[in-house]
């Protein structure tokens, strides 16, 4: 199959994200909420009490803001960039007030001057996460920024993929009324992959880790696509590799 432009991309993402917004926002989606907790207990350890007062954050893909809306508190000037229009309406109304700006923007070209930034997050932006947007996430930051990202690792999009049994390069989302939409899924990765590829574009990976849900979600709150990606892989709910992490810094 043909690679599509960059443009087609650009075009793609913000058709699909901007169809399951609500529904990824949505208390019920408990797939999403896992997400979150493991990646605000890695952000936690590794971030938030690192950051400092004045400095320059961008959380690129930064979704309906839950990870923004908690650096803002530290003192930073936070940006969430997003594609989609439906994100970033969601990223607003859930603000809470918190004073942050919000840039509708293509993560293969952002906006931005050379050496802007910090810190940039890229947190569950797999499916896009292509070469340009690396080269561009470390043009914008500063020497010596920092790079953090997660992403769901290939064997649980695999495994996510055969209990549902849809095609590889699709990964499914509910949608606001809880039907499931199918969405593209163009990129997926290893983190030795990951890690590979970062140090390919001049990155300095420091630290890499796969989490689990062990010690950081109860039995009762693993969702159900959890539970099954567990039975596909043949492991506990508590040790699947739910999540690959990084930081990255640019020299």
């Amino acid at each position: 199959m043909e690679e599509p432009s960059l443009e087609e991309l650009e075009k793609e993402v913000a058709k699909s994200y901007d169809r399951v917004a609500q529904g990824y926002n949505a208390p019920s989606h408990k797939t999403v909420r896992n997400f979150e907790v493991m990646t605000l207990a890695f952000l936690r350890e590794n971030l938030f009490t690192e950051v400092k007062s004045g400095q320059l954050i961008l959380d690129l893909g930064g979704g309906r803001g839950y990870v923004a809306r908690r650096l803002s508190k530290t003192g930073c000037r936070v940006f969430i960039g997003d594609i989609s229009v439906e994100m970033l309406r969601c990223a607003i109304q859930d603000s809470g007030g918190r004073v942050m700006s919000y840039v509708q923007l293509s993560a293969f070209k952002l906006p931005f001057k050379d050496n802007t930034f910090d810190v940039v997050l890229t947190l569950l932006c797999g499916a896009y996460l292509r070469i340009e947007v690396i080269v561009e996430v470390y043009r914008v930051l500063k020497h010596r920024g920092t790079y953090i990202g997660t992403e769901t690792p290939k064997e649980w999009v695999i495994a996510s993929q055969q209990q549902r049994d849809i095609p590889s390069n699709k990964i499914w989302f509910k949608d606001h009324e809880g039907s499931v939409v199918l969405l593209p899924f163009r990129y997926v990765y290893s983190l030795k992959e990951l890690t590979s590829l970062l140090e390919g574009y001049g990155f300095q990976v420091v630290v890499k880790d796969t989490l689990r849900p062990e010690g950081l979600i109860s039995s009762e709150n693993i969702s159900t696509v959890n539970r099954n990606v567990a039975k596909i892989l043949g492991l506990s709910v508590h040790e699947i590799p739910v999540l690959s992490a990084w930081i990255a810094c640019k020299p």
